[in-house]
């Protein structure tokens, strides 16, 4: 049965092409098929927790919010993010809050043969406990009451050491997997490995099953595209489709937005087959609808007023092939950078030039790992990869024919 409006064919794309917001039907989620089976074992051993990590960017909040759908039908399953803000006092309100239970109150009728009043309702269970101090003890007897409850918790990355108590934190988790062994949590965040998110509380890591989120696999890109182009009947260009793979970079977001702009275009002038002249204008608006601050730092990389290769370096650094958690060394430009240029070049050549991309003077568009014999860089901001590729494409089609969208009101 389909989801989607059949009188607003507009209406249908911004359902199915969601770049500002994650995905929450499964009939439009995509990709991710290692990681759903993994988490859902997880899900099936006792006392066991997991944590759903990588860099921002790469649909972590998404597909939380489809192991939510999945698991829903036979568990009572609550979300909920966190904020900067967020004590553990205040994030286990929000938690058990959310959590309902079935309550029956007997009230007592005067006069003979006559039953008393029996009334059905459903409470939070932090009205159970609201008079109760928010502690270990407490929570374990709230969850109690629903012994097979999930929790997903999102932005995890978010709370702040100075408010969030997570020594206690972890010490309620192992208390839930040695007392509610199939209570489940399920945290979710930014982060390049579990110790990052866990703040040096590795007592807990025996009881946390990491699941980490890289960047999407080009087969995971194109069922996006395929996907949403089916549901929306409408078809794209094999070229077209692999042009999208590779301005995506790995990041949803990008394929969601190139995919939103040419569809929306194509069904405005009555048109059900995207070519190249539809995602020409897709990545001009995919540019311009960039967020400011990612647009921001990029203008402040590549920034001169004298000729330097500050703009090819960025570019050579956005192609680059990284390892599992996006970084790359400096000898891994050296023949991208020939290519570019069009002459050979040595580390002498960009190594400033990367230490620059590290400096507030050049938006901090890189950040450094690593000792300085094995220094190691990655974009600070993952879409940035994308943004540059897709920026330097816009460029490169300047002089080429794109739909005019002023024909969609001729």
């Amino acid at each position: 049965m389909s989801i989607l409006p059949k009188d607003d064919p507009i209406k249908s794309v911004y359902q199915v092409f969601t770049p500002t917001s994650p995905v929450e039907m499964k009939q439009l989620f995509a990709g991710r098929a290692t990681q759903m089976v993994k988490i859902l074992g997880i899900l099936e051993q006792p006392g066991q927790h997991s944590i759903i990590y990588g860099d921002r960017g790469v649909g972590k909040t998404s597909f939380s919010n489809i192991v939510k759908l999945m698991i829903e039908n036979s568990n009572q399953v609550v979300k909920v993010a966190c904020d900067s803000q967020d004590t553990f006092e205040s994030l286990w309100k929000k938690i058990l809050t959310r959590f309902s239970v079935k309550c029956t109150t007997e009230k007592t009728q005067i006069g003979f043969n006559v039953e008393d009043e029996v009334k059905e309702d459903r409470k939070s269970l932090y009205d159970l406990v609201r008079l109760m101090p928010m502690d270990i003890d407490t929570i374990l007897k709230a969850l109690n009451v629903i012994p097979d409850g999930k929790v997903i918790i999102d932005e995890f990355d978010r709370l702040e050491d100075s408010q969030f108590d997570k020594k206690l934190f972890a010490d309620l988790v192992k208390g839930i997997s040695d007392n509610l062994p199939w209570f489940k949590l399920i945290m979710v965040g930014v982060a390049e490995d579990v110790a990052t998110l866990i703040s040096g509380h590795e007592s807990i890591e025996r009881n946390l099953s990491q699941v980490y989120m890289p960047v999407m696999a080009s087969g995971e890109i194109r069922e996006i595209i395929t996907n949403g182009a089916k549901r929306l009947n409408l078809s794209f260009k094999e070229d077209v489709i692999e042009e999208i793979v590779q301005l995506s970079a790995g990041y949803p977001h990008f394929t969601h937005s190139l995919c939103l702009h040419s569809a929306i275009l194509a069904i405005r002038i009555g048109q059900s087959s995207i070519d190249s002249r539809f995602t020409g204008y897709a990545i001009r608006e995919t540019v311009e609808s960039t967020h400011e601050s990612l647009k921001s730092a990029f203008m402040k990389a590549k920034w001169t007023t004298k000729k330097t290769i500050f703009k090819e370096v960025l570019y050579a650094a956005s192609l680059v092939k990284t390892d599992e958690h996006g970084f790359f060394q400096a000898n891994d430009l050296t023949g991208i950078l020939n290519r570019i240029l069009g002459r050979q070049v040595t580390l002498a050549t960009f190594t400033n030039h990367l230490k620059k991309f590290c400096e507030p003077e050049r938006g901090e568009i890189l950040r450094m790992a690593g000792s300085p014999n094995k220094r190691r860089y990655k974009f600070r901001n993952p879409l940035m990869k994308a943004f540059v590729i897709i920026n330097k494409t816009k460029e490169q089609n300047e002089h080429k024919p794109i739909l005019d969208p002023s024909s969609i009101f001729e």
